[in-house]
């Protein structure tokens, strides 16, 4: 977190993983793992409840129903400078998340790019399969400086009126190497550069109308990170910071009252009120104090803002017991109503000496006074509110104990509420439709032991887009079953779920909810037409071959193909099968893997006729006689003059040799044969003059030949006399 004055770093990265110490939060409170994972910097959660954390090394992780996800949602890998106090450094949520498609989550980390490493700030797409793609990103804030690997701060946080807030730091060394490291370093002074800035922006990336830099003389430096001396970037809300490391938004004002927590160079940290366009004088000037390192603030600059608060390092933080502290990290407001005797007050956290500190006052006057001590060096570096129980409590991330994030609850007389777990369905279990899911958990308390079932809640959400509804419950007890839906239709096949809820409540009747989405076996089903560009429907949705849709496991899908209709060139095509062997209208189960479907169609014979002279186009008395029950290819087309294109042909069919009665069927190969024949074999009756022969859907021009004799064998001889086209 710090440059000293010799440029040692003293970072997240290069500190030793620290012993965790005796943590000792106020009376009524507790302190509680919640997941250990490696370099955790960040915190944010979604409405659903699922927390996500950041790690320094680039992947993002979820926790869901209080248990950490095995697989990351997001691996930055190479992509990712993650060296020195670089990595991905910050998370936001999108305060519309889970409202119709969207899924937006925000990310600043250090990009390394072709021209070496730079910060970023990112819009990613979380669906709710909780892995998330690099593909998805799309740059909001590029090319930030990261000149020296320290000094990126890296907090992202949406503002009550739904802007977005971004902090970097001044990069350790001056980018433009006029100036130099350190104290000397003035890069937070340019503002042509975004350097030692807090950013607000749209969560579209345009500018918010109200941004104090805007007009003449500004421009957007969103995408190299920088502009023309003397113009003012329009990103930057406010300026003058060292590494403005973590910031917090009060949830208690109407407005966007904004703390940051600058972390100093080697003599004060300090906490500041946000005024949109305020200036906080570093590197004129360390906390209020003038910097002395710094060559171009003689004399200081007018209207430079005070911290409303400041400590010099080693020696104790003013109003508390806790010393050695100097790289004031996380910070945080207490919600109001949530703990009692905290409203109005602010929490943050040294990283050096791993404590963490309430802030109370107004105007000019500020105390500080010990929260939670003893939490181990490398602490405490992210503060956040999130969803415990059916309240709040404080989460934070530290490196201490190999990484950790951790949680402090309230916890009235010692009392501590329940915690159930799901045991069934599975985490990461995915469902069929008409499956009869059994839903089993439990949930144990300090004072009471195991909860009862009489004490236990299940309610199972059905989500689709926007839309929430109860499916089953509220139901009391335990191993309950339901039967999983189907989607409404094909639309909301591709956004619809199941979140499970579990809810215990203790002899005192404090309850907690815990939840777990549910998601269908969704894959992809190719609905194809043959020739494409016919039109079909699916459960009485309309759509052209081929489509791909989206459909569950198990689900019935009435799958028809209209007949006729018009095709290539407006010609008229009959239905003639569909590759499961189905009928024209017919039910399709969907598997559990990746499937498809064809409809195979044939042109409408044209009626416009051509004679030709009688031609003799087949005799199987020279050959082979056909056997009853076993068809014949017979190739017309280029036989007699009978064109490839030709649709129908107009023959004299005679049998001889019959040994019973029956029928003799010409048709297309591949079509089912008709359950009536093209010539009737009885007595005196074994010739068919001028019987029409179908070629649609043939290759070729080949029919089949096929007799319905009841027993025994007969030849053919086809006589041709005109086609159709």
């Amino acid at each position: 977190m710090k440059v000293s004055s010799t440029l040692a770093v003293v970072a997240l990265a290069v500190l030793p993983a620290a012993a965790r110490l005796s943590a000792a939060p106020p009376p009524n409170f507790a302190d509680q793992l919640v997941a250990s994972i490696g370099g955790p910097t960040a915190l944010a959660f979604t409405p659903d409840g699922r927390m996500l954390v950041t790690t320094q090394g680039g992947t993002l992780r979820v926790v869901s129903g209080g248990t950490l996800l095995p697989t990351p949602a997001l691996s930055l890998g190479t992509r990712v400078c993650s060296n020195g106090e670089r990595g991905l450094l910050g998370v936001a949520v999108d305060p519309q998340f889970g409202q119709g498609t969207n899924r937006f989550v925000y990310l600043y980390y250090t990009f390394n790019g072709p021209t070496g490493c730079v910060n970023r700030l990112s819009r990613f797409v979380l669906p709710d399969t909780n892995v998330m793609t690099v593909s998805s990103e799309t740059v909001l804030v590029d090319n930030m400086p990261s000149t020296a690997g320290n000094h990126n701060a890296g907090d992202v946080k949406f503002g009550k009126d739904g802007t977005l807030f971004a902090t970097i730091g001044d990069g350790g060394c001056d980018y433009a190497g006029d100036s130099g490291c350190a104290g000397a370093n003035d890069a937070s002074r340019d503002e042509q550069t975004l350097t030692g800035k807090l950013l607000r922006i749209n969560k579209d990336g345009s500018i918010p109308a109200d941004n104090p830099f805007q007009g003449a003389g500004t421009a957007r430096c969103n995408v190299t990170g920088r502009t023309s001396a003397g113009i003012k970037c329009q990103e930057t809300f406010a300026w003058g910071f060292r590494n403005p490391f973590r910031f917090a938004v009060d949830p208690n004002d109407a407005g966007n009252r904004i703390f940051v927590n600058d972390v100093g160079q080697g003599a004060w940290e300090e906490i500041d009120v946000v005024q949109a366009g305020g200036d906080y004088g570093w590197n004129c000037r360390e906390g209020a104090h003038v910097n002395s390192s710094s060559g171009k603030c003689s004399p200081t600059p007018a209207g430079m803002i005070d911290p409303i608060f400041e400590y010099t390092r080693s020696v104790l933080v003013p109003g508390t017991s806790v010393a050695g502290c100097g790289s004031i990290t996380g910070g945080a407001f207490v919600p109001n109503g949530l703990w009692p005797g905290y409203d109005g007050k602010y929490l943050f956290a040294d990283y050096n000496c791993g404590g963490i500190f309430t802030l109370a006052g107004g105007g000019t006057t500020w105390t500080a006074a010990d929260f939670a001590t003893g939490l181990g060096a490398s602490s405490a570096v992210t503060l956040v509110f999130g969803p415990y129980g059916n309240g709040q409590a404080l989460y934070y991330t530290t490196y201490a104990a190999g990484g950790q994030v951790r949680r402090i609850r309230y916890s009235p007389n010692g009392n501590d509420p329940p915690q159930p777990a799901i045991a069934s369905p599975a985490l990461g279990a995915t469902f069929r439709v008409g499956q009869t899911v059994t839903l089993t958990g439990s949930a144990t308390d300090l004072q009471d032991g195991p909860i009862p079932n009489s004490s236990l809640s299940w309610t199972v959400l059905l989500h689709q887009g926007a839309l929430t509804t109860t499916y089953f419950g509220p139901a009391t007890g335990n191993n309950l079953a339901f039967t999983a839906p189907a989607p409404a239709d094909l639309a909301a096949a591709t956004n619809s779920f199941l979140e499970i809820r579990l809810t215990a409540t203790d002899s005192l009747g404090l309850s907690t909810t815990v939840s777990r989405n549910f998601l269908p076996n969704a894959q992809p089903l190719l609905l194809a037409t043959s020739p494409a560009g016919l039109s079909l429907t699916v459960n009485g949705s309309g759509v052209t071959g081929p489509t791909t849709v989206t459909a569950w496991e198990g689900w019935n899908l009435t799958v028809a193909a209209a007949s006729p209709q018009a095709g290539p060139g407006g010609a008229p095509y009959l239905f003639n099968s569909w590759t499961d062997g189905g009928t024209q209208s017919h039910v399709f189960v969907m598997p559990a893997v990746p499937s498809g479907l064809t409809a195979s169609f044939v042109k409408q014979g044209g009626t416009k006729f051509f004679t030709l002279a009688p031609c003799r186009a087949l005799d199987t008395r020279s050959g082979p006689p056909l056997q009853a029950g076993v068809g014949r290819n017979v190739t017309l087309a280029g036989l007699c003059g009978i064109p490839a294109d030709a649709t129908a042909v107009s023959v004299n069919l005679t049998v001889t040799q019959p040994t019973g009665p029956g029928y003799l069927s010409a048709v297309p190969p591949g079509l089912a044969l008709a359950p009536t024949s093209i010539l009737n074999v009885l007595a005196g009756q074994t010739r068919a003059n001028s019987a029409t022969l179908s070629l649609l859907g043939s290759p070729a021009g080949v029919v089949t030949l096929m007799p319905g004799l009841a027993f025994g064998m007969v030849h053919v001889v086809v006589d041709v006399n005109g086609f159709y086209r």
